[in-house]
């Protein structure tokens, strides 16, 4: 069976799961099957728990049952269940899941997956699970869950519910980390200023604004302002050359490696437009790159003399990089510039950092 097939078979499972769990004819979840709670990666996919609206004649008993959960906690028991980027089985893989509880943590549960790749841990709890899972040539996941749900019957007969829930967790394997030209940017945007261009290989703005020779992307700012409550602001990311350009992607920011490992060869857009719209104290339109997003480029593209491009040179910048919107204009992003001309490997090492000299704050070690 090819990876093609084993991930249609793996959705196909998931949803006969799914769908097992309900009673026939009573239209509700069964409490102690532990599928009607799915999550991956710290993210609920699907949770088919009981509902208890505020108008409910439950939702005072409910109340209840949770305020003293909170102050006491309640038993609970989880699965995780260890898979790679394919969903196979990730067996021996050393397991550390944190039971919290009343604000601290329990002692954390240590141990190793089985031959199913999966880890069960029982202990007391309040709320939120914390896990850590890691294995020689996996990059680390780490993340964090709460069993409690907002309007939701997560707690029967002194113990949370769904009882021992599989939590899917992704080790995205280590490849090739080479080294990078890797910097955390911090400057302010000069006032009065609409455009500056930067330069990924020697970490500076274009002169005279900096020491770059070359604008790999070009930093573009409108601003219209009244006063606090009313502006209109546009941030636009070029990136000059035929066939140059990014694409923005979300993090996967339960793992170490949040990005892809490989920027994808084609599909790439010259330019990025953001605006922060805000009129009588309202955001009309609020468009960032935030904190959970990344940006994909490929710049320096070269050709041959038919026009054929024989070389690129590829990157990653993590959000957030926000419309400088406050009085003091100041731009912040972390990037990473691949060297090698043709290589879309986005896999630093976090150790040799091509970048010289760099102060505490502008170092980068994540990769």
């Amino acid at each position: 069976m090819n990876n093609l097939e084993q991930s249609l078979m793996n959705v196909l499972l998931a949803t006969v799961a799914l769908a097992s769990v309900w009673c026939t004819g009573c239209g509700k979840a069964s409490p102690d099957t532990s599928t009607m709670l799915v999550v991956s990666n710290g993210v609920i996919v699907a949770d088919m728990r009981e509902k208890v609206a505020p108008s409910s004649p439950d939702y005072e008993a409910y109340q209840l049952e949770c305020k003293k959960v909170a102050e006491e906690g309640a038993d609970a028991k989880v699965t995780l269940h260890v898979v790679d980027q394919n969903g196979y089985d990730v067996t021996n893989a050393d397991v550390n899941i944190h039971f919290s509880l009343n604000g601290g943590r329990n002692k954390p549960i240590l141990g190793k997956t089985d031959t199913s790749g999966c880890f069960t841990a029982t202990d007391r709890l309040t709320g939120e699970i914390i896990y850590c899972v890691n294995k020689k040539g996996y990059y680390e996941t780490r993340t964090r869950f709460w069993l409690m749900e907002r309007e939701t019957r997560c707690l029967e007969n002194g113990h949370w519910i769904p009882w021992n829930p599989t939590l899917e967790v992704t080790l995205k394997e280590i490849r090739k980390p080479i080294p990078m030209f890797a910097k955390k940017v911090e400057t302010k945007f000069p006032k009065n200023l609409q455009s500056m261009g930067f330069d990924f290989l020697v970490g500076d703005w274009v002169a005279p604004h900096g020491k770059g020779m070359t604008a790999d992307m070009l930093y573009l700012y409108e601003e219209e302002r009244t006063d606090k409550a009313n502006y209109d602001l546009k941030l636009s990311l070029v990136f000059p050359g035929t066939d140059n350009g990014c694409y923005m992607k979300r993090k996967e920011e339960f793992c170490t490696l949040m990005s892809d490992h490989e920027a994808r060869p084609d599909n790439y857009s010259s330019n990025i437009v953001f605006r922060i719209y805000r009129k009588d104290g309202r955001y009309v339109t609020e468009e960032r790159i935030t904190e959970n997003d990344y940006l994909v480029f490929k710049t320096r593209n070269r050709y041959d003399e038919k026009g054929n491009v024989v070389s690129s040179h590829y990157g990653k910048i993590y959000g957030p990089l926000e419309v400088p919107g406050n009085i003091s204009r100041i731009v912040r992003f972390t990037y990473y510039f691949n060297p090698t001309p043709n290589d879309r490997n986005l896999e630093f090492d976090g150790k040799n950092n091509l970048m010289q000299n760099l102060s505490s704050l502008e170092k980068v070690y994540t990769p």
